[in-house]
């Protein structure tokens, strides 16, 4: 799993559709787009939480407790 560093949120108004880049350290950044709504919103409670991780295995995000 990867530590995310930073987030960007983006929704397109138009197409409704969302797309959310991950910076993780030491890595690439991961881009998840085409995200519906739900999709969209669940990733951002995720994220908004702080501590998050992403396993590019399962393309999961986690958050781990401190």
């Amino acid at each position: 799993m990867k530590l995310i560093v930073d987030y960007l949120l983006e929704w397109n108004i138009t197409s409704k559709k969302g797309k959310v880049i991950l910076k993780l350290k030491d890595s690439n950044p991961e881009i998840i787009d085409d995200l519906d709504f739900q999709e969209f919103s669940a990733l951002a409670i995720v994220l908004q939480k702080g501590n998050a991780r992403f396993d590019e295995t399962e393309n999961s995000i986690y958050n781990v407790m401190p």
